[in-house]
C-alpha cells in the first residue's frame, strides 16, 4: 500500500507567498526610491549648469541646451516634484518653455561646432529657415545653398544676414500657409508655389541657372500655373536635348 504524500494546507501556502510579496513590495520600493534620488541628482546638477552659464547665454547657449536635455529625460520632472519639463523651466530656471525648447532643438539638430560658429541668433534663424522650406534638408546643406524664394528672388543662405534669414522663413510660411483656394482673378494654388519653390532649389545648385530668372504665373484653374523664364540660348537647346528624344528615321 502506497504512502500518502503529505500535503500543506492552503493555509500555509498563503502564508508562505504573504512574506515573499511583502519582500518583493519592499524591494521595488528601494529600487524605485534610489532611481528617484538619482533621476534628482541628475536634474539638480542640470539645473545648476543652466543658472551657472545664464549670465553668459551668448557663449554658452549650447552648454545650457546640453543641461536642458538633461531635464527632458524621463521620470526627471517627477524627481524633482514637478509635473513636466514646462514646470521645471518656469519654477527652477525662470525661463520660458518655448526659449528652452528652442535651445533644445539647437542641440538636436545642430552640432556643437557649427552652433558656436554662428552663434544662437543665427543659428535659431537657420533653424527657423530649415523648418519653412518645403523640402526635408538638413541644417548645413541649407547653410550652403542659395534658396529660390516663393516671391522669385535668390538667397544666398551663409552670405544672407540673421535677419534675411528670419524674413525668408516668413517669406516660406506665407507661401505655405495661404488659402488653397482661388480668390477673384487669377492666384497660384499653395501646391504649385511649393512645386515651384522646390524646382528652383534644385536649379540653384547648378551654375548654369545662375543668371536665369523665373517667374511663378497663374493661368486659371483648368490650365494650372505656368513658369515664365529668361532662359541663355545654350541652356534652352541644353533643355530641348534632355527633355524631347529625336525622331526615329526609317
Amino acid at each position: 500500500m502506497a504512502t500518502p504524500r503529505s500535503t500543506r494546507s492552503s493555509g500555509a501556502v498563503a502564508a508562505s507567498k504573504k512574506p515573499m510579496s511583502k519582500a518583493l513590495a519592499a524591494r521595488a520600493r528601494t529600487l524605485h526610491e534610489a532611481r528617484r534620488q538619482r533621476l534628482a541628482a541628475l536634474g539638480f546638477d542640470a539645473i545648476a549648469r543652466v543658472r551657472e552659464h545664464r549670465a553668459d547665454i551668448t557663449a554658452s547657449f549650447y552648454d545650457i541646451g546640453e543641461a536642458l536635455v538633461a531635464l527632458q529625460g524621463d521620470g526627471v520632472a517627477d524627481a524633482l516634484g514637478c509635473e513636466d519639463f514646462d514646470a521645471i523651466c518656469r519654477e527652477h530656471l525662470d525661463m520660458s518653455p518655448t526659449h528652452a525648447a528652442r535651445l533644445v532643438d539647437l542641440v538636436g539638430r545642430l552640432t556643437r561646432e557649427l552652433a558656436l560658429s554662428l552663434g544662437v541668433d543665427r543659428a535659431s534663424a537657420l533653424m527657423a529657415l530649415v523648418d519653412a522650406t518645403p523640402d526635408d534638408d538638413a541644417p548645413v546643406d541649407i547653410l550652403h545653398a542659395t534658396l529660390a524664394l516663393p516671391s522669385g528672388k535668390k538667397l544666398a543662405v551663409e552670405k544672407a544676414s540673421t535677419e534675411a534669414l528670419y524674413a525668408a522663413a516668413k517669406e516660406f510660411r506665407q507661401a505655405a500657409a495661404a488659402p488653397a483656394k482661388r480668390s477673384r482673378g487669377l492666384t497660384t494654388s499653395v501646391a504649385e508655389r511649393s512645386r515651384f519653390a522646390a524646382a528652383m532649389k534644385r536649379a540653384a545648385g547648378d551654375a548654369r541657372f545662375e543668371d536665369v530668372e523665373a517667374r511663378l504665373v497663374a493661368r486659371g484653374a483648368k490650365k494650372g500655373a505656368a513658369v515664365r523664364v529668361d532662359v541663355p540660348l545654350e541652356l534652352w537647346e541644353a533643355m530641348v536635348t534632355a527633355a524631347v528624344r529625336p525622331k526615329k528615321t526609317r
